[in-house]
């Protein structure tokens, strides 16, 4: 389902869940449970910090934690892909996303920055 109103970012975060949660099964054993758990729930605690942010008026804070959230996520793919989890085309993907959701969360950081 995809709200109209949802921020791009929000959206962006969503999709890329769906795509890593069946990315993640395929992880061996020994590493779906931790390592791909952690990474699950970075996304998801990512998810959860922007749209909270969204919806509050006191957003900087939160923002703060989920660009620190987004850092820890990006670690840990760069972690799978290091230890050949991943294909150098899935990290490439997973990357590029990674990257535009960090240019809007740093956007959003910065507008709300200038009006302080």
């Amino acid at each position: 389902m995809n709200n109209t109103k949802e921020l791009p970012i929000i959206q962006m975060t969503y999709d890329i869940i769906k795509w890593l949660i069946p990315n993640i099964d395929k992880l061996p054993r020994t590493q779906k449970f931790v390592l791909g758990d952690r990474i699950e729930i970075a996304f998801l605690d990512f998810l959860k910090y922007i749209s909270l942010a969204s919806k509050t008026k006191d957003k900087y804070e939160i923002l703060t934690i989920a660009d620190a959230k987004l850092m820890e996520i990006k670690l840990l793919c760069r972690l799978i892909v290091d230890l050949k989890y991943i294909s150098i085309k899935q990290f490439e993907y997973l990357s590029k996303q990674l990257s535009e959701m960090g240019k809007m969360l740093g956007g959003w950081i910065k507008s709300i920055e200038c009006r302080k």
